[in-house]
């Protein structure tokens, strides 16, 4: 680590110590003074692990800088541990988005871009993708017409839609491929499809059909009703033919029919159909792909528009600001003049392109391939073996070409063997197992195996190695081989956590207090994939073991959000008898049969016309539920829509009841996120509206499931292995021993000098799937693909060697494998037991006496009289009407308004001495006509539109400050702000108007009205206070916490009622963004725009206005108090319309 003047790649093997050794490099760049803090860049893969790194760096500097004996060493360090927040500790991405901030202009970029994460750029995909296919539809529908003469619908298409949308810097390899004749192909299929009906039994054989006859007979139909001439019917009857049935020899007339039949199957399917749909495939995939291109431009372009930019856009915009301009990289290379990269095997090609960029000379050379770090500049840690990302961009070659550029410019590779976290048999294992399927030296698919040392010795006695054996299960069902693997592993650590395991603590965990005795977060359960995870949490719920998932796959499984989903769509569509059947008999209200059928009849099965019905004469329990459904419809046309989705939430118990069941943090959390989605997609949605959506990206996305309690410690661990990549645990358990499967490549990239390749099959979600999980149908292949495949199955056989060696080495003292009996082969971990690597080694059983494993602790049975069970009905009554109250309240600071219900307490209101001059709603001097405010635009786009321009007006006067900034909360201070050209604001307004989509309004085209607005705006007097202000912040966001009883004494015009469902007490949060702050005589002045009509003409409407506005305002400025200390003097509300500015008091 002392050799501070040479580039080195840190090859640390499992349990090494990497953070370790980037740390040490970090301190000792620091005492030497070859770096200051603010020219480190350290980049890590997540911010968890960012957060750790910066916590270690802070504590080595420390203990550095107080046993450091040199006085310039140790004032050196001093001054590091003063100036640690200047060094950047981060993702990748971060660190693109800061270099990005640093340079907007030569970036193209707006100065107030924002960073989007995955799943806001999935509902950013699919909206570019939805504006893209109405575009198409209404200017050219004959592009529709061509792509279903292929056989393709353009729904089909939104795979591949996603595929070029996250490799936006890869070119999709096309060829012209010619329609293939199928008209000798049609005869062919007819002609067999008359001599296999001939071999067919007469009538059914006594155990039915056997999976041949059975395609047979289903080929035989559609080949009778085949429409003569149409292509795309016979292509899909020949994709009936790309399976392998097996005939059951006793069904048919005799063995040697049936192997004929197979054989005449085998014989027409390899020669006929599959080529066939080879040459098919292969003719549509150029126009399915030339259909999905302009798509992913639209996309980039609205992001754009929009001032976004997803993780891709980060990583290439600042690949190619440092590529293309030399000033800039020259700047920028000055500044960061130390990088340390951890976690290097997952870097990919973009990564390492800014990389070498930022550290690399010659500075003219744009070729990253051809560029050497300077000496000293670039540390980079990582393990080859470890690189399991490579559906995420991870790319394995790209590190041994990073490892070959380093050597050849003089750097240095080290190895680092001494394992820290495993036990020596433990260590002994893994070498055995691994020694084999890695090579010795490293190729293109994969790295060599450079055995670990282990350090930790074991207990005597205690085993490193066990195994959970699971009997067999009929047919060898997934789900049934998970439930019994699940109650096994459960009921064991279950029994653990009681007492039956000891395990072995550090010097560190002793001095804690902590003994030997197992607990939940002692254990890590790991899935080779997502499915079935909540089994394994409800297992260890029910056995009263706190469980927390990680990783599940989307809502499968997830009933609790199926009925939420159920009723919302019921209450945005209550005209629909299937949704009202289906949330009546469901699990929120659990009617029966024959509840069902006596409202039925009372209703006269009008069950369409069930908010109309008299309700009064229902029978009970239907009368109940009627009513309560009523109410929460109510509560959808009368609150704003995320208001009423959260108070429909809470007034149905669903978060208490999913969160006392087994896995009950991971149901109850998926109910929260499912909120959260919703406040995400359904902005300026209606309430139907908002549901459509919600429900579109819940089954068209796979979200991941998520917790009530992310994180917390004394929990056990369950997640799919891919998470599990820098953790550890003192016990790990790679469970669910089935559903090894090989994947087929879908896509194969080739990164060349000139630049990447791809080739791209097309794939459709399979018919009837709904949340496109079933099997994909293929409907297009690249050129060449099968050379293709072939290449791309050894980089995945290899990345699943590397994943294996992952899930080995995650255990510091015990590691159980659970192995299926009934089929060894159908697990995942199989090759684990290869060469009888885990022959001997101790099998798991719970103890007798200890919970059984086929099933969760049940109850005994007892008689229980009447009068008890009622009363334990009244105590479950009481404590579920208790668990609705809301903890807290978070509240849009504009909708505190809508919280009006009865009279509030008496209060004050908010105030400050300083404000007591502008308590009158006093109005800005000139002349006034709320008559003729000009044309009436309507709608979101036109608010935000004049939000959006407001702030791009403020920003460009302060960017034209020397040194200033000018983004959202930029702090543009002690420089007065430059006028505004005519030509600059109608540029502008045009932008604005364009990036909105808005359209001529009684004949004036937008950027026009939006124009005349600013105009009135810059004659304003307040843009004339602006001009000269001390600080400028814009689009601030603000919160502020509070109590239910502070607010409504603060703020009674809110009229927040403190009820039996809202405490004194409950706290509330008021959340919002301030359009404008300025600083003047130090004091600050906070505006806020609305384009609102005045309900009335004249001061007095201008004054409804004020006193509507006015807790938001209000609220506002004391949030910008309590944060910041600093008063607001003045509270103004300007009103775009009008080119007024109205005092709130």
């Amino acid at each position: 680590m002392e050799d501070l003047d040479t580039c080195f790649l840190v090859e640390a093997g499992a349990g090494s110590g990497k953070t370790h050794s980037l740390v040490s490099r970090m301190v000792s760049l620091i005492a030497s003074g070859r770096a200051q803090t603010e020219g480190l860049a350290a980049i890590t893969f997540t911010r968890k692990a960012a957060a750790e790194l910066r916590e270690r760096f802070q504590i080595r500097l420390e203990q550095a800088a107080s046993s450091e004996p040199d006085p310039g060493r140790r004032a050196r360090l001093q001054a590091g541990v003063a100036t640690l927040d200047r060094a950047f500790l981060g993702t990748i991405h971060a660190f693109c988005a800061r270099l990005l901030r640093e340079r907007p202009v030569e970036a193209g970029l707006d100065p107030a871009f924002q960073e989007i994460d995955e799943e806001e750029d999935g509902r950013w995909a699919r909206a570019a993708w939805e504006a893209y296919l109405e575009r198409v539809r209404r200017d050219a529908p004959e592009r529709l017409e061509a792509l279903r003469d292929l056989g393709v619908e353009p729904r089909e298409l939104f795979g591949l839609f996603l595929t070029l949308h996250g490799y936006p810097d890869v070119e999709p390899v096309v060829a012209d491929a010619p329609r293939p004749d199928v008209g000798l192909v049609r005869q062919e299929l007819l002609a067999y499809v008359s001599r296999a009906r001939a071999r067919l039994p007469r009538s059914e054989p006594a155990k039915g059909w056997d999976a041949l006859q059975k395609r047979i007979r289903r080929i035989s139909q559609e080949a009778g009703h085949l429409p003569p001439g149409d292509d795309v019917a016979l292509i899909r009857l020949l994709e009936t033919f790309d399976v392998h049935p097996r005939p059951t020899l006793n069904r048919w007339a005799d063995p040697d029919t049936a192997r004929e039949a197979l054989a005449a199957f085998e014989s027409f399917r390899d020669g006929t159909a599959l080529p066939t749909l080879r040459a098919w495939r292969g003719h549509v995939h150029g126009p399915a792909v030339a259909f999905v291109r302009p798509a992913v431009e639209l996309a980039a372009r609205m992001r754009e528009q929009a001032g976004v930019a997803n993780f891709q856009d980060l990583l290439l915009r600042a690949a190619r600001l440092l590529r293309d301009d030399a000033d800039v990289r020259r700047s920028l290379a000055g500044r960061y003049t130390h990088v340390l990269v951890d976690e290097f095997q997952d870097t990919d090609p973009i990564q390492a392109e800014v990389l070498f960029l930022l550290t690399g000379e010659p500075l003219h050379e744009t070729d990253w391939h051809h560029l050497t770090p300077r000496p000293g500049s670039l540390f980079v840690v990582g393990d080859p073996k470890q690189s399991i990302y490579r559906f995420r961009r991870a790319d394995i070659e790209v590190y041994h070409q990073v490892k070959q550029r380093l050597l050849r410019g003089g750097g240095e590779v080290l190895h680092l063997t001494a394992n820290f976290r495993s036990v020596e048999p433990l260590i002994a294992w893994v070498n055995r197992v691994f020694a084999g399927p890695f090579p010795d030296q490293a190729d293109r698919y994969q790295a060599a195996y450079v055995p670990l040392t282990p350090v930790r010795a074991a207990s005597p006695g205690t085993p490193a190695l066990a195994a959970v054996p699971v009997p067999p299960v009929p047919h060898h069902t997934r789900a049934d081989v998970a439930r019994e693997d699940a109650a096994r592993v459960a009921s064991w650590i279950a029994w653990a956590c009681g007492g039956g395991l000891e395990l072995e603590r550090s010097p560190e965990e002793r001095a804690r207090g902590v003994d030997g005795r197992a607990r939940p977060g002692d254990f890590l359960v790991l899935h080779r994939d997502r499915a079935y995870l909540l089994a394994y949490a409800e297992a260890l719920e029910a056995r009263g073991i706190p469980a927390e998932v990680t990783g599940a796959k989307g809502y499968a499984g997830a009933w609790e959000v199926a009925a939420f989903l159920d009723l919302l769509g019921l209450l945005a569509d209550p005209s629909d008898p299937v949704k009202l059947l289906a949330v009546l008999r469901g699990p929120l209200f659990g009617l029966n049969d024959g509840a069902l059928y006596r409202l039925g009849r009372a209703l006269d099965q009008g069950w369409t016309r069930w908010l109309e019905a008299q309700v009064d004469g229902l029978p009970d329990p239907g009368k109940t539920a009627l009513g309560t459904l009523r109410a929460w419809h109510a509560w959808t046309e009368s609150l704003p829509t995320q208001a009423a989705l959260e108070q429909i939430l809470d007034a149905t118990g669903l978060l208490p009841w999913t969160a006392v069941a087994p896995a009950g943090a991971a149901r109850a959390g998926n109910l929260v996120k499912l909120a959260e989605v919703a406040r995400a997609v359904g902005s300026g949605l209606s309430f139907p509206g908002m549901v459509e959506a919600l429900r579109h990206v819940v089954e068209t996305q796979e979200l991941e499931a998520g917790s009530l309690f992310p994180g917390r410690p004394q929990a056990v661990r369950v997640m799919n292995l891919h998470r599990a990549k820098g953790l550890e645990a003192p016990v790990v358990v790679l469970a669910h021993p089935v559903g090894a499967t090989e994947h087929e490549p879908s896509f194969h990239i080739r990164r060349e000098w000139g630049g990447a390749r791809g080739r791209f099959v097309v794939r459709a979600p399979s018919p009837g799937s709904g949340n496109g999980w079933g099997t994909p149908r293929v409907l297009a292949i690249p050129p060449r693909w099968d050379e293709a495949a072939a290449e791309e199955a050894r980089y995945q056989q290899a990345e699943e060697t590397r994943l294996l060696y992952v899930a080995a080495t995650r255990a510091r003292q015990l590691l159980v494998v659970s192995r299926y009996l009934g089929k060894p082969e159908l697990s995942p971990w199989h090759p684990l037991e290869e060469g009888g690597a885990l022959d001997g080694v101790p099998e798991l059983q719970v103890p007798e006496g200890a919970a059984p494993a086929g099933a969760a602790p049940s109850p005994e049975q007892v008689e229980v009289a009447p009068e008890i069970v009622e009363a334990a009905l009244r105590r479950t009554e009481e404590a579920l009407a208790w668990a609705r109250r809301p903890s807290s309240l978070h509240v849009a600071a504009g909708e505190l308004a809508a919280l009006a219900a009865g009279s509030p307490p008496d209060g004050t209101g908010i105030r400050e001495v300083e404000a007591e001059a502008a308590a009158a709603a006093e109005v800005e001097a000139g002349p006034m006509d709320t008559e003729g405010a000009g044309p009436e635009p309507r709608g979101l786009a036109w608010g935000e539109a004049a939000h959006r321009l407001l702030e791009l007006v403020v920003v460009a006067a302060c960017r034209r400050v020397r040194g200033g900034g000018g983004g959202r909360g930029s702090g543009r201070e002690a420089a007065p702000l430059e006028p505004m050209e005519p030509g600059e604001l109608r540029g502008l307004a045009r932008h604005t108007a364009r990036e909105a989509g808005l359209e001529p309004q009684e004949g004036v085209e937008p950027e026009e009205l939006l124009a005349r607005w600013m105009e009135a705006f810059l004659r304003s007097s307040l843009w004339c206070r602006l001009l000269a202000a001390d600080q400028v912040e814009v689009e601030v966001p603000l919160a502020l916490a509070l109590t239910a009883g502070e607010l409504a004494r603060l703020e009674p015009q809110a009229g927040l009622r403190v009820t039996e469902g809202i405490g004194e007490a409950t706290p509330v949060v008021v959340q919002g963004q301030a359009d404008l702050l300025f600083r003047e005589d130090e004091a600050w002045v906070l505006v806020d725009y609305k384009t609102d009509r005045a309900p009335r003409a004249g001061e007095e409407g201008l004054a409804a206005l004020a006193a509507r506005y006015g807790p938001q305002v209000r609220a506002y400025a004391e949030a910008w108090r309590r944060a910041t200390g600093q008063p607001v003097r003045e509270r103004w509300l300007y009103l775009v319309r009008y080119g007024r500015a109205v005092a709130v008091p």
